[in-house]
């Protein structure tokens, strides 16, 4: 299951970003606006840590 998480759409790219580099590790689905995905709960915090990083 996931958690929908709402950020800013320029978060949002780099999310898919890292997403697609670490082989889908995260995001579910990508919801289709421009603030929300819906990412796997067990990788919300890992998530958060590795965009603060880059």
């Amino acid at each position: 299951s996931g958690t929908l998480v709402k950020c800013d759409p320029s978060i949002k790219a780099l999310i898919l970003t890292i997403d697609k580099e670490s082989g889908n590790k995260y995001v579910i689905e990508d919801v289709g606006d421009e603030e929300h995905l819906l990412v796997k709960n067990d990788k919300v915090a890992e998530l958060k840590r590795t965009v603060q990083y880059v």
